[in-house]
């Protein structure tokens, strides 16, 4: 019997460890709402090219990352869950998962695409656009 309460109680420690973290539609739908964002975020988004992401990062000098407090669940209304589900199809990379704010969801992709290795102990503490000029800079 020892030997079944020993691997009980090592499954129930290694379950406690694991820290929960939000989904990545949870986080995107939380500055959805926390922003306001419309259907005009789509379209600036079709609209935004290289240009716009070096004027983006050379006036950031040093940006705080913005707070935002994150459910445990989205509760998103239709316009939302659809502007959600399509901003996360035209953004889909991994730096998507540390956007605080529209700014950064918007610079999450040329970051990548610049630096594809940034590990997210990088990406949490920081502003992406200050990480995009020190990429623009090298």
């Amino acid at each position: 019997m020892d030997l079944k309460r020993n691997f009980k109680t090592g499954r129930a420690q290694e379950a406690r460890k694991k820290l929960f973290l939000p989904s990545r539609f949870n986080l995107v739908s939380s500055i959805v709402k926390a922003y306001g964002l419309d259907n005009a975020f789509l379209r600036l988004l079709d609209r935004v090219d290289e240009r716009a992401f070096h004027n983006l990062a050379k006036s950031a000098k040093i940006k705080e990352k913005p707070g935002l407090t994150l459910p445990l669940f989205s509760l998103a209304t239709e316009a939302e869950y659809l502007l959600t589900a399509a901003i996360m199809e035209k953004l889909d990379n991994p730096y998507l998962d540390n956007a605080r704010d529209p700014e950064e969801l918007v610079l999450s992709a040329p970051l990548y695409r610049r630096n594809p290795a940034l590990p997210p102990e990088v990406l949490a503490p920081r502003h992406f656009a200050e990480l995009l000029a020190e990429e623009l800079e090298k």
